[in-house]
C-alpha cells in the first residue's frame, strides 16, 4: 500500500453521520468537517448530494445509485437517509474497503452492497497505484498493489439494473472516468446514459501552468457532455455552498466558474461538486431547482 508517513497508524473510531453510527479511521478528515470547533468546519458540506437524493425521492425514482469512490460509505449514508434507491458502493482501497463493508453491514444492508474494484475509463486502461493520505486514496503513477479486480465503467454499468444515479469521487480523475462512459456510449458498448451524474471537479495541484492545463482539458470534457445531452450542471463549491446552474453548452459560463474557483490567490477551495442533468430529464431538474429555492436570493429559471 502506498501511503503517507503515519497513515497506517490509525485505529477505528465511531462517528455519527446523518444519524448512523459509522466506523472510520481515527485521522479521517470527515470528522473535522462537521465539528464547529474544527478549523475545517464546513456546515454545508454534502448539501448537494442531500438535495439530489431528495429530488429523486420526491419524484419516486426507483433503481440503483452507483457510488464509485465510496470510501467508508458516507455517500451511502446520505442516500439511504434521503431516498429509496438501492446502492452499489465501490472502492478499490484495501485500507478503506473493510470500513465500507462494516458500515454497510451495520447500517445499510437492506438496500446497499459493497464491491471492491478499481474502475477504469476504458477496457484498455490499466489500474494505478493508490496513495493513501488524509481520508482518501488517490490514484498515482505507481504500481497497482490493491487486492481487487479492475473493471471498465461500461462493464460495471452492465452489471447494474436500472441505474438511477451515478456518483464519482476518485480524487482528480472523475472527468476522465465519466468521459470513458461517454466514449463507450458513442462506440455502442453501453446504452447512452440519461441518469444524473454527480462528481467532483477538482483542480490540479501544482503551479499556475498545471492548473491552466487541467482547466483547458476540462473544457473538452464539458463539450462532450453537452454533445451527450447533458446540457445542465448544478454546481456547489467544495464546502457545499450552491454556486449556480450552468449551461454546459456555454463555454463562457464554464470559464467564469473555472476562473472563480481556480483563482490562484484563494486556494482554500479546491473544486466543485457538480451534477450533470440530461436534457430529457426536466422533471429531475425542476425538482432540484424547487428544493434549492429556499436558500437562494433570486429564483432559478424553470427548466425548459
Amino acid at each position: 500500500m502506498h501511503q503517507a508517513d503515519g497513515f497506517s497508524d490509525q485505529v477505528p473510531q465511531e462517528f455519527e453521520f446523518f444519524g448512523y453510527p459509522m466506523l472510520l479511521p481515527s485521522k479521517h478528515v470527515l470528522t473535522e468537517f462537521f465539528q464547529p470547533q474544527s478549523a475545517y468546519y464546513q456546515p454545508y458540506r454534502e448539501s448537494g448530494m442531500v438535495k439530489i437524493a431528495q429530488a429523486l425521492q420526491r419524484l419516486g425514482r426507483r433503481g440503483t445509485a452507483i457510488d464509485i469512490g465510496a470510501n467508508i460509505g458516507d455517500t451511502c449514508a446520505i442516500l439511504h437517509r434521503n431516498c429509496g434507491l438501492r446502492i452499489v458502493s465501490i472502492d478499490a482501497s484495501d485500507f478503506f474497503f473493510p470500513y465500507l463493508v462494516r458500515n454497510i453491514q451495520r447500517n445499510f444492508a437492506d438496500r446497499a452492497t459493497a464491491q471492491q474494484a478499481f474502475v477504469l475509463a476504458g477496457r484498455s486502461d490499466a489500474p494505478k497505484g493508490l496513495y493513501h493520505w488524509g481520508g482518501t486514496a488517490k490514484a498515482v503513477d505507481a504500481p497497482f498493489s490493491e487486492h481487487c479486480p479492475a473493471i471498465a465503467i461500461a462493464d460495471l454499468l452492465a452489471t447494474v439494473e436500472n441505474t438511477a444515479l451515478l456518483k464519482v469521487d476518485i480524487d482528480g480523475f472523475d472527468i476522465e472516468l465519466i468521459d470513458g462512459l461517454f466514449a463507450a456510449a458513442d462506440a455502442g458498448d453501453t446504452p447512452a446514459p440519461t441518469f444524473p451524474i454527480y462528481f467532483e471537479y477538482e483542480f490540479a495541484n501544482g503551479g499556475p501552468d498545471a492548473i491552466r492545463a487541467r482547466c483547458a482539458l476540462s473544457l473538452g470534457f464539458f463539450e462532450r457532455a453537452a454533445s451527450a445531452g447533458y446540457t445542465r450542471a448544478f454546481v456547489w463549491d467544495d464546502p457545499g455552498r450552491f454556486y449556480g446552474l450552468l449551461d454546459v453548452g456555454n463555454p463562457q459560463a464554464l470559464r467564469n466558474a473555472i476562473n472563480y474557483m481556480g483563482h490562484f490567490r484563494h486556494r482554500g477551495i479546491y473544486g466543485y461538486d457538480m451534477c450533470l442533468v440530461h436534457a430529457s430529464d426536466t422533471a429531475f431538474a425542476a425538482a432540484l431547482c424547487d428544493l434549492l429555492q429556499p436558500d437562494l436570493v433570486l429564483p432559478l429559471p424553470a427548466p425548459g
